[in-house]
Parts: C-alpha cells; structure tokens; sequence
C-alpha cells in the first residue's frame, strides 16, 4: 500500500487520486459509494478471506443504544442488590420494573466473526473493541454475552435470491442475532469489575444518556484478530483488508472520474470517531491529558489530569477540538500535524472509574478519601459509624456519584440530583485546628506522647515512642510534624491518605514516678532495688538505693529512653531502651528498704525441688504458694496471688524460703538453739517477708 498513489477523502465528499504521471483525478464519494459497490462485502467487514468457496468476514458496528429481549426475568439477587443500595430508588424504579424483560443497553464496537459456505453461516463469533479495527494485529476483546447466547443461526424458509450471496447471509446472521431473547445471565462476566454494569437495570440506566462511557469501561483482552482468524485463514486462496477493497473500488472509479470542484464546510459539531492523530501520538477516547503549565487561552488548572471524552470538528482546519472531562469548554489541545500544545502531554489512558470528582459541598470525592456514614436517612445499607475507603468512581450521565468501596461487595450512591450529596455522608478530611492535626479518629498534637505503629521514614521507625514538636502544612498542601530529640520534618499526610501511622501512647516521667505504657515505677512505695539475678557489675540478693532516673545518654537510645541512677555506682540501668521498658519484675524488684535475710541469691539457678505440675523450681524461681498440705497458723493467703522470690532451701529438708517484697501476716518464729522438726533452726527469726513452704505446695508463676 505504500507504494501506491494516495487516495485522499475530504470532510466534504470530494475524492482525488494523484497518478505517479502526475494527473489528477477527483469525484464525489458518493459516486463511488453507490449500491453495487456496497454489495462487495457486508456492511462494516473489515476483513474477508475466500478458501474453496467458504467465505470469512471480520464486520465491525459501531457503539450504539440497543434494545433486547431476555428469555425470562432477572435473577432475584440483582434486584435487592438494587434496591438495598438506593439505586432502584435514584434509577426511578418501581416493582414493575422487577419483572421487566425489555432493556435498551449500549455496546461498544462489536466483532462478529461469520464464517459463511454457500447460503449456510459455519460459526458465528462475537467479540468487543474499544475503538475502531486498524490492523490484524489489534486484539479482541471478550463480549458481555453468555455461551447461550452465541450459536450458530439456522436459516429456515425461502431465501430471496438477491440475498443468496455470502454478503447477505452474513449480514442475516448479524441480524438474527440482535433480534433473538438472551440470557438473564448477560453481562455476568463483569458484574464485579465494571460498575455501570453490576445489574441490568444499572446497565440501562448509564445506557439511556451518554452511551459511549462503555468505550471506557475495561473488557478482558481474548486474543488478536490474526489469532483469531487462524484457524480459518490456513490454505485461504486471498485475505484482504476493508482498506484494500476499498482502495480496488475507489481506485476503479477515480480512473475515469470528472474532476469536481472542491467545496468546504465548517461546522463545530461531534465527529464520529474515537481516536485522534496529533503528531506522533494517537488519541483515543478515555485518554488522560496532563496540564503541567497555564496554556494561553485555556481555561485548565496546572497539574490536573483531564480525561478526552469526545472529538469535535474545529473551525480551523488541522486543530484538535475535544470534550475533557472537568471543563466546562471545548477545548483545542493541538494540532494534527503539530501535536499537543506546549504545556499539556497524554499520558497513559484512565480507568473506566474517575480518579477525582470536583469537589461536592466542599469536600473533593477521590480514589482513596474515606467516609461514614451518620444514620440510615438516606437508606444506604451501610453500617453507621464505620469508615469506609473509595476505590474507584463513576460519574453517570445525571452527574451524580457512585462508588465501589474497598473490602465492601457493591456499588452505593452518594449523590442524587445532580450531585447533591447524601445529607447522612460523612467525609473524612485533614483539619489543622491550632496545634492539633486531625484525620478522622486520628489525632496529633504538640506535646503528645505516641507509638509510632508504621513509618517509611527510617529516623522515626515503627514502635518508636516520641513526643510531638510541631505540626503544620506546607505550601504543597502536605501536613508535616517533627517530634522532640530527632532531626527533620516527617509528612504524616498527603494524597488523601496518611503516610504515618501512630496512637496515643501513656508515658509520664516525674522525680518519682515513670509510666510507660502498662509499666510504671513508683518510688512512693520504696527506693531500693534489689537484684534476683545479677546484672552486669550488680550483685544478685543486694539492695541498691536509687539516686534519680534520667534521660538515657546511651548512644543508641530514643528520645524518650530513661536511665536509672543509683548511689552506690556510677553504671546506669536501663529503665527503657529503644522504647522498650527493660526492667523485669523476675530479676529486678523495688523496696521500701533494702533487704536483710541470712543469706543471698549468689545460687541463683540451683535446683532445689519440682512444682505441684513437676516443674523444676529454682533459686531465684517466682511462684505462688498454694496452702494445701501446709497447715502453718502463720500463713498469709495473699501468697496464693503474688508471686514470690524462692531465695534459700535447705537440702536436707524439703522447704523453701519464698521472699515476698511487702509484710506477711504472722509473728515469727521465737528464738531457740536447736533445730526443730521443720528442720529450721530454733535460733532463727522468720523475717516478715519470708514465708516456709513445700515445693509440692508451690506453682512456677
């Protein structure tokens, strides 16, 4: 095709051929475009193929309202889909309308593929585009029709002869098949991932105003045209493009044309195509255009994405007239020569859903913004009071809203007149009251101790605890904190989503007090801390007097690490480390007063008897003293609860001394010089802490 001479076809009719000799010949297109012509293949074939008197056509039609019968009504499910969402409601349904088999549905461009021998259709394929067939290579896409509703027509009663050609009967076929009954199950392939088309009814109802949003919508790819038509085109005698019948045609004719005089005619009015060249690039409807600069003369806001929803014929020729969606004009965005205007670029073509909707009684409607909903008034079968997030959304042809909603089945109005929002919808917004940031349930203040529970930024990573600086917004409409002890402004907000999550956290740290979270340390009850097991340079059943607790100076610590300092050495321990609180209550106690008791822990670890479960128990062990077999009239039944410090054993004798760091009841053993039949020597004083008691009346706590 290259290296023949170019027809060229003007808006007004008007056809010439340049020949390589330089004449130049020219027509009225409708000249060419009379009736035997048009019975050289079906209307719209946009391919054809002859093997052994089997014929094949590719026939394109194009997007269109059509009215079609079901063979029985629709599934019940559909229906309270509909009604339970407030969409029969805003649809203007009533119970009529459930037991309805008629609707008018639009359809993007249809592919039938009709293989035809003699007056008999062999198969009949249908498929879906997107946009006009150019090539064999552009891909198919699958139809919204069930395996019910695809069969080969069986062409009963007389056939008149002018449609006993392979043209005819094909197109036949096509007809056939618009006029029969289909499944109630149509359109169940995309149910879920196409909005406008969940149900029927709401397939209808985006069908009946501005029919070419199903252009947008994204079908499953099935295969090439070319993988298509393999199984027929093997051994075919010749394949031939609509092009190039055309060409054969309109070469034929132009060869013994009258010229005709040229004419134009300028009307701004829609032109009946999808896709546009500009430059190097093509344009097709559903395609986004970025304003990335002020463009002379256009009224479109600078780092806005704008989605072509039609072409328009220009007043100057060679100009690119569209519709965008969001602006109010038609708009020329370039020249077809020239491409784009400076400051606008195509970028990758949108979703069937909108990324933004302007904005609805002040609050902007977009992929990810998050909402509730305040009561039922508006019959949203929605749960009050839980936070919804958006995942996609749909503009009908009225103006009004709807959503699909993350984790949620369903489609849901939030809209109804032309945009007038639901009065029980609540949008969730950043707001920066003072020093208070807020998100919904989210808070940040100054002053405000929280966890951080997930970060992407390094110097603030996930469990640190930190008190907040600062909190503002920056000149990008960005929300931005810095917290006390790290360097650097972190964004907790931007996009419409937070990029940093947190929750209050509980720390208080005074003289003699630290709360941290569940922990706290109290040194109204006592200032000693005693040592069950050693640790580093501390010895283990030694009390130690606390001198203050203070900031952490260790290198690796977080802002709000603290250090305790005691009197008798110079090392620091720990009280919380990288926000974790590291005393223990099994190696470290407090006390009032330091602790006096015969002997230490320097055993810590030694075996000295087995639980009531069998259980090893060791010195340094925590249990709980369970009074079965011990009859002691000195017992304190608070050791059933709290748990004590086994200290010291005798391994003669099956007892253990079990330390408790408040007074127990009891007075004490008296003093004597022999040993008793307990085996505890007559000359020792119980201390008030200690309670004597079986391992076998013992629980590992």
């Amino acid at each position: 095709m290259s290296t023949l001479p170019h027809i060229i076809i003007r808006e007004d009719g008007a056809v010439s051929l340049k020949e390589e000799d330089g004449t130049e010949r020219k027509t009225d297109l409708r000249q060419i475009l009379s009736p035997p012509c048009m019975e050289v293949t079906p209307r719209g074939c946009r391919f054809v193929s002859k093997k052994l008197g089997v014929r094949i056509f590719l026939i394109e039609q194009a997007p269109r309202a059509r009215t079609i019968r079901l063979s029985a009504t629709l599934p019940e499910d559909q229906w309270t889909v509909l009604t339970e969402s407030g969409r029969a409601k805003k649809y203007g349904l009533t119970t009529a309308d459930r037991n309805r088999r008629e609707f008018t549905l639009a359809f993007p461009y249809t592919v039938f593929l009709v293989c035809v021998q003699g007056i008999s259709v062999v198969s009949l394929n249908v498929f879906f585009r997107d946009q006009p067939i150019q090539a064999m290579s552009d891909h198919l896409l699958t139809a919204a029709f069930t395996k019910d509703d695809v069969f080969v027509p069986v062409m009963d009663g007389a056939i008149p002869l002018y449609d006993q050609i392979p043209a005819c009967v094909a197109e036949r076929a096509i007809e056939w098949f618009w006029q029969r009954e289909f499944s109630p199950d149509i359109g169940f392939l995309y149910r879920k991932a196409i909005a406008q088309m969940e149900t029927v009814w709401d397939w209808e109802h985006h069908s009946l105003g501005d029919y070419l949003w199903i252009l947008r919508a994204r079908f499953t790819p099935f295969a090439t045209i070319k993988e298509s038509m393999g199984q027929f085109l093997a051994g075919t005698d010749e394949t031939l493009s609509s092009h190039e019948l055309v060409y054969r045609v309109f070469r034929g004719h132009l060869q013994n044309a009258v010229p005709q005089e040229n004419r134009e005619e300028r009307r701004d009015t829609a032109i009946p195509t999808f896709s546009l060249r500009a430059g190097s690039s093509l344009i097709r409807l559903g395609d986004a255009i970025h304003c990335s600069a002020n463009v002379e003369g256009l009224k479109l806001q600078p780092g806005v994405d704008y989605v072509v929803l039609g072409f328009f014929k220009p007043q100057r020729e060679g100009q690119i007239l569209v519709r965008l969606e969001g602006a109010d004009d038609l708009v020329v965005i370039g020249n077809r020569s020239e491409g784009l205007r400076r400051g606008l670029e195509l970028i990758k073509p949108t979703p069937s859903s909108l990324r933004e909707v302007t904005s609805v009684n002040g609050s902007p409607i977009a992929q990810g913004v998050k909402f509730t909903v305040a009561n039922h008034d508006d019959d949203l079968s929605l749960t009050v009071g839980k936070f919804y997030e958006i995942s996609h959304i749909y503009l009908d042809q009225d103006g009004d809203v709807l959503v699909s909603i993350l984790e949620t089945s369903g489609n849901f109005y939030l809209t109804y007149d032309g945009g007038i929002l639901f009065s029980s919808v609540r949008f969730l917004v950043p707001r920066l009251e003072g020093n208070t940031f807020q998100y919904g349930e989210n808070q940040l203040s100054v002053g405000q101790v929280v966890k951080i529970t997930d970060s992407p930024f390094p110097p603030v990573p996930k469990n640190m605890i930190v008190r907040v600086a600062s909190v503002s917004e920056n000149n990008s409409g960005q929300y931005v904190a810095t917290f006390e002890g790290i360097d650097g402004a972190f964004t907790v907000f931007q996009q419409r989503k937070l990029t940093l999550d947190w929750k209050p956290y509980i720390f208080e740290h005074t003289k003699d007090k630290v709360i941290f979270g569940k922990h706290t340390l109290d040194l109204a009850s006592g200032r000693f801390l005693f040592f069950i097991q050693a640790k580093d340079t501390f010895v283990s059943g030694k009390s130690y007097r606390i001198a203050d607790i203070v900031p952490s100076k260790d290198s690796t610590h977080h802002p709000l690490d603290l250090d305790i300092i005691l009197e008798q050495g110079s090392t620091p321990v720990p009280l919380i480390r990288q926000s974790q609180w590291v005393i223990s209550e099994e190696r470290v106690i407090v006390l009032p007063e330091p602790l006096v008791f015969p002997t230490n822990l320097e055993g810590a670890g030694t075996f000295v008897g087995r639980d009531r479960n069998g259980k090893d128990i060791m010195i340094g062990s925590m249990v709980r003293c369970l009074r079965e077999s011990y009859n002691d009239v000195r017992w304190d039944p608070r050791t059933e609860i709290t748990p004590g410090i086994v200290v010291h054993h005798y391994p003669e004798h099956p007892f253990l001394y079990v330390f408790y760091p408040f007074d127990l009841n009891g007075d004490g053993y008296r003093p004597g010089r022999t040993l008793g039949s307990s085996g505890i020597p007559k000359d020792y004083c119980q201390p008030r802490r200690i309670q004597i008691i079986r391992s076998r009346d013992c629980q590992l706590s």
